[in-house]
């Protein structure tokens, strides 16, 4: 007997559910089948005509089977962009509301 995890029960809770909307229950055959013979537009076609809570499902799934969703590298100009701005936290001084409105949308009269 195998032990699950926070990420495995949310993949297959998804699995289920995702199955489930097409007829022929939790993991079965028929299901696979179906999945694995639809193009990736039906896919999404056929996901995007779920529910709002059944696609937060299937996103919670396919995050969940990814083996390491922060191993992704960022690309270097990202990477300094986003290491200016965590260099940046608190010393830059906020502006008033009422200045940055005036600035932005300025008056034409």
């Amino acid at each position: 007997m195998s032990s699950t995890t926070g990420q495995d029960e949310a993949a297959e809770g998804a699995h289920t559910s995702f199955y489930g909307a097409h007829g022929a229950g939790r993991g079965g055959a028929l299901s696979r089948a179906i999945l694995d013979s639809m193009t990736m537009a039906e896919i999404k076609r056929q996901v995007l005509e779920l529910q709002e809570e059944e696609r937060l499902e299937v996103a919670e799934a396919i995050w969940a089977s990814l083996d390491n969703p922060d191993a992704s590298p960022l690309p270097s100009w990202q990477r300094d962009l986003l290491d200016e701005r965590l260099a940046s936290i608190g010393t830059e001084e906020g502006r008033d509301w009422e200045d940055v409105k005036a600035e932005i949308w300025p008056r034409s009269r």
